[in-house]
């Protein structure tokens, strides 16, 4: 029986346009009425995923910065962080090779240097306003959440960006998506971390969580949790973890696993 509902937001609840429809809410809100606890794990930071944890009303804390934060309405709960200093070779070798470098530090983000992606989703979706000033002193004593380096013109040299990665101390671990970028965060900072914190906070064993997702930072928390659901429009190593593939893409497919598992009937929440 499932008893707590986890799910991704990029690419699983969300489609591209980012927004979060009545749809979805309703879905959440029937959820809760019959006992069955929901919040999200997203890769997003704080500021820029408080907004969906209001629109859908979460009553337990969510999973940010792939697992580097988990908060419940501004109150951090537990926290990985990552210093500053270890990272300077890669930050300069991104920007050298033209690449936008975001910095989430305090549940705030802050860009590096102005790049056309940079402006694009300034303009598009209000993000990066602020730049990172960076002194040798705040390199040397700024611990940050997650640092993300996009190749916003996919021109395959986040394999260079990979590499660095690869020979940073333990203490750090980073994911890739395709070859559009990498994000690095603490070592111990994973979805599946998230998960297994939250079962535990929650006295919910974890053969009773459900998780759902679509890409690389998700595999391991669908392999950890009880029902592991990938959307139809997740790439094939998520979908080769998890136990249920869904026909639907996005919220459709999130849809489709909450009523075939939690006994929801998604379609009058519609």
């Amino acid at each position: 029986m499932v008893k707590l509902v986890v799910s991704d937001m990029d690419g699983t609840l969300l489609a591209q346009n980012s927004v979060l429809g009545g749809r979805a809410i309703r879905m959440v809100q029937k959820l809760k009425e019959k006992g069955i606890l929901f919040t999200m794990a997203t890769g997003r930071s704080q500021c820029l995923s408080e907004e969906y944890e209001k629109l859908l009303n979460l009553e337990i804390p969510y999973i940010a910065c792939n697992g580097a934060v988990i908060l419940k309405r501004g109150e951090i709960i537990k926290q990985h962080q990552i210093a500053l200093k270890g990272l300077r070779p890669l930050v300069e070798e991104a920007d050298r090779l033209d690449m936008s470098v975001v910095f989430s530090i305090g549940g705030s983000e802050f860009y590096y240097k102005e790049t056309p992606w940079i402006l694009e989703k300034r303009r598009e979706e209000g993000f990066y306003q602020n730049p990172m000033i960076l002194t040798d002193e705040i390199w040397d004593r700024t611990y940050l959440e997650k640092l993300m380096i996009m190749d916003n013109c996919r021109t395959g040299r986040i394999t260079l960006m990979e590499d660095m990665c690869r020979k940073l101390p333990p203490e750090y671990g980073f994911t890739r998506y395709t070859n559009m970028s990498v994000e690095i965060v603490n070592c111990r900072a994973t979805k599946a971390e998230g998960v297994r914190f939250l079962a535990d906070y929650l006295g919910i064993p974890m053969d009773e969580v459900m998780a759902i997702g679509d890409h690389k930072n998700d595999c391991e928390m669908l392999t950890e949790a009880g029902i592991g659901v990938a959307v139809s429009n997740a790439i094939p190593d998520a979908k080769e973890c998890a136990d249920y593939v869904a026909a639907g893409s996005y919220l459709d497919g999130v849809a489709e696993a909450v009523q075939m598992f939690c006994r929801i009937d998604t379609e009058e929440a519609s």
